[in-house]
Order: C-alpha cells, then structure tokens, then sequence
C-alpha cells in the first residue's frame, strides 16, 4: 500500500473506504473513495490509487537545491549556518558553522573562529561559504 493511502472501515456510519492523503510544499490534499461509491472494495481502492498518483504528478516534492535553500520562518536565521563549541587540541572555542550537501550522502562542513574573526565577521563567512555552498549545487 503506498504511503497516504489508508483503508477506513466505520461500520457505525457505512463509511467504508479509503483516504487519500498527501501534503506537498505546505499544502494539504485528501478525498475519501467510499466503497458504496464503486462497485467493489478493489474499484475504490483503484481509484484511490489513481488519485494519490495524479496528486503526485501534479504536486511534486522540493528538489534538494530547493529544500537546502528554505529559511526558518519562524527564526529568520538562514538554515545550515549556526554557532557551535569546538574542541581541538583541548582548546574549546567557538565557531560559526556552514554546512551544505552537494551530493546525497555527502557534506560539506567550513567552519570560521570567531576568536580570529570576530564574531559578525565569521557569521558573515559562513553564510557566505553557505550560498556558494548552495551554487555549487544548482551547478550539477
């Protein structure tokens, strides 16, 4: 059964049937195939499948560039740059992080110190490797 379609049996209504679900880029899509309404459970079940790939069709996923290029709404702050503690050499310090994936399974980490930078200065770095980070992939 692919994921979004679920069988619904409420014998107390007679709403037996399937439920098409799907929510794709913030928008949220159903509709409820009732057996009643076909002329067998496996009609309204290929009918519900049927659906479920036209909403597919006609609502696709975000790409990754795209997904990878989304802000936090809420925060403002761009997504993939943050602050973190650092250990090395047993010095703790802190530094503002970029982070990016040009290639499924791979990432790519640049790390600026705010000790050396100065602290507008290595956010203002790191958002910066971040987009190229982010050209990068809509080069492929």
């Amino acid at each position: 059964m692919p994921k979004g379609i679920t069988r619904i049996e409420n014998y107390k209504r007679r709403a037996n049937g399937w439920w098409v679900r799907l929510q794709s880029r913030g928008e949220k899509f159903s509709k409820f195939f009732k057996d009643s309404d076909y002329t067998s459970k496996t009609a309204a079940l290929r009918a519900a499948r049927e659906h479920h790939r036209q909403l597919l069709r006609d609502n696709p996923k975000r790409s990754r560039q795209e997904n990878a290029e989304r802000q936090t709404v809420r925060t403002g702050k761009i997504v993939g740059v943050r602050k973190v503690w650092q250990t090395r050499f047993g010095h703790n310090y802190e530094v503002w992080q970029a982070r990016w994936s040009p290639k499924k399974y791979q990432r790519r980490v640049k790390t600026f110190s705010i000790e050396k930078y100065g602290e507008r200065e290595a956010k203002r770095l790191a958002i910066e490797a971040r987009l190229q980070g982010l050209a990068e992939m809509s080069k492929r």
